[in-house]
């Protein structure tokens, strides 16, 4: 009996070795039931929309819009939002047939710019729709169910707002009023050739290099004072800026942060949790409620403990986007009055 036990213990891994597959066991047990919980969240929720996808839809009916905007977090690039929309937003939507349109942008006013553009056209009776595209789209019926902006994260909803604000201003209206004369005029057509003289490759890269910083400091992030400097003379008429769905956008960087976002790497399936409701309520077209008059949780204000010190405790925070005052004065809720967003959770009652 006793050969046997001697045998059987030199088989057994040493104790160095059993702490080893003990942590890696833990380990990749962790993120086994993380991800299986993920996914049965996902395909909770698209069982609750399917039913949507099996609907029929008239032969002259346009679908619902639907458009997701997807910006890169401060400190790190456009795969973090795509990420996120991917693995637990999209499933969704395919599941119940949506139609979605994705805009993808990042840095710091890319996605003002967008949003001013498309509001100011939208509220100038501009279309980009050839006219051929139009007659074909005046037989058609448009979805009774209304449009939807998808956000991600509070620093797009900064720019979403800020965006429509500047499309607001007559500062903007003076600049798309020139850019649109620009692009009317029919180009210039010099036959004559020229001999181009020889630069120097220093010369050159100077010059770039001076343009480049010169597009850099006509930036919107770097230009434009959000909070006190646009003229805007109304308020957003109801009707004129679609419904938002905000989803929260979590991402943490830095070393000195890593217990924390190892933490959160293991919890990833209540983030699926919250998202997936969300995107219940956008395509169903459950409660929506109007704009919180003031900042809080719904409006997603804790993410900017997250965000890095260099854009948190840069010079002239104030007249960057990003860390622009945010809905304190009066004025800026005013404006914002008649906006309308899905509801999130039970956290609207705190930001009234």
């Amino acid at each position: 009996m006793s050969s046997m036990l001697n045998t059987m213990k030199s088989y057994l891994p040493g104790r160095n070795m059993s702490i080893f597959l003990g942590v890696v066991g833990c380990i990749s047990g962790g993120i086994y039931y993380d991800t299986h919980q993920r996914n049965l969240t996902v395909q909770k929720y698209c069982s609750q929309v399917a039913h949507l996808s099996k609907a029929p839809l008239e032969p002259q009916a346009l679908p619902r819009k639907v458009r997701v905007y997807l910006h890169g977090p401060p400190g790190d690039g456009i795969w973090v939002a795509r990420e996120e929309f991917e693995k637990y937003v999209r499933p969704i939507l395919n599941a119940a047939a949506v139609d979605f349109e994705v805009f993808e942008s990042k840095g710091e006013g890319n996605l003002l710019e967008q949003i001013a553009r498309s509001i100011w056209k939208k509220r100038n009776g501009i279309s980009d729709v050839p006219e051929a595209e139009k007659f074909l789209k005046s037989f058609l019926k448009e979805s009774e169910e209304p449009s939807v902006n998808l956000l991600f994260g509070r620093h797009a909803l900064k720019e979403f707002l800020y965006g429509i604000k500047y499309a607001f201003s007559d500062e903007y209206h003076e600049k798309a009023v020139n850019e649109m004369k620009k692009e009317q005029e029919p180009p210039k057509e010099n036959p004559e050739t020229t001999e181009i003289p020889q630069s120097n490759p220093q010369e050159t890269n100077g010059s770039e290099s001076s343009e480049t910083s010169e597009q850099k400091s006509a930036s919107p992030a770097e230009d434009i004072s959000l909070s006190r400097n646009l003229t805007v003379n109304e308020d957003v008429p109801p009707g004129l800026i679609d419904l938002v769905a905000l989803f929260p956008l979590p991402h943490l960087l830095g070393f000195t942060n890593t217990p924390k976002r190892i933490y959160r790497f293991f919890k990833r399936r209540y983030l699926a949790e919250e998202l997936g409701e969300i995107t219940k309520n956008v395509v169903l077209n459950l409660e929506t409620v109007p704009f919180p008059k003031t900042d809080g949780p719904m409006l997603l204000q804790d993410e900017e403990a997250d965000w890095p010190k260099q854009y948190t405790a840069r010079e002239h925070a104030d007249g960057h986007i990003w860390t622009a005052p945010f809905m304190e004065n009066t004025e800026e809720r005013r404006f914002f009055q008649n906006l309308r967003i899905y509801k999130t959770g039970d956290d609207y009652e705190d930001n009234l």
